[in-house]
């Protein structure tokens, strides 16, 4: 976030200066992957299935979400940034969003899902200021219309009966194979093209 890389160790989040030092944020409960995310000044660190964590750097202040609302669509997976909103997935074939540049606070009536061919959600992503929903078979893309109720929309693109081979994890990277592509059209396979082309999609 702004240039200062944060990494979380044994349960632990720290900053990292220019000159490697490491500067203690807060505690962080659990022993999985987690995934992170930020807007610039807040830092949102989830531990999938467990708790999700704020860092404001400008503040410097390191809370948990609390809004009760931020678990009621499910308990959050993943976590990307787009257009100003922290968006999740759930482990509840849904996706929620943030209160507009505030990951602390959520609206159990902000959600969304995928809609054309409903699957378990793998991964949420970030391509060319689009939302990519990736799922076990399919993904499906959504912008933001800056509706008032939920800022995002289907878009129309969507890519069917698609084998997401492998799935490889870091704490800021994904890596997708994909094949055995059965139906396009040509905007899905342009867009199919750019994604292989990529060995990384940025979570940023």
């Amino acid at each position: 976030m702004n240039g200062v890389p944060y990494f979380v160790i044994a349960g632990r989040l720290y900053s990292m200066a220019a000159d490697f030092t490491l500067t203690f944020i807060g505690e962080i409960a659990g022993d999985t992957r987690v995934s992170m995310a930020d807007n610039g000044t807040q830092l949102l660190v989830l531990v999938p299935n467990g708790n999700g964590y704020i860092y404001n750097h400008v503040a410097d202040t390191f809370a948990q979400i609390t809004d009760s609302d931020f678990t009621a669509n499910g308990n959050p997976q993943l976590v990307v940034y787009i257009d100003g909103f922290f968006c999740l997935t759930t482990d509840s074939k849904k996706f929620i969003v943030s209160a507009l540049n505030d990951g602390l606070s959520y609206n159990a009536l902000d959600f969304g899902t995928a809609e054309s061919d409903p699957d378990e959600i793998v991964a949420p992503i970030v391509f060319k200021n689009q939302l990519f929903i990736g799922g076990s078979q399919t993904i499906e893309a959504f912008q933001n219309i800056g509706g008032a109720d939920f800022p995002f929309q289907r878009t129309g693109l969507f890519l069917s009966k698609v084998l997401l081979v492998r799935l490889v994890f870091s704490p800021c990277k994904v890596r997708l194979y994909l094949s055995d592509l059965v139906r396009t059209n040509r905007q899905q396979s342009g867009l199919l093209k750019a994604m292989m082309q990529l060995k990384y999609l940025q979570l940023r």
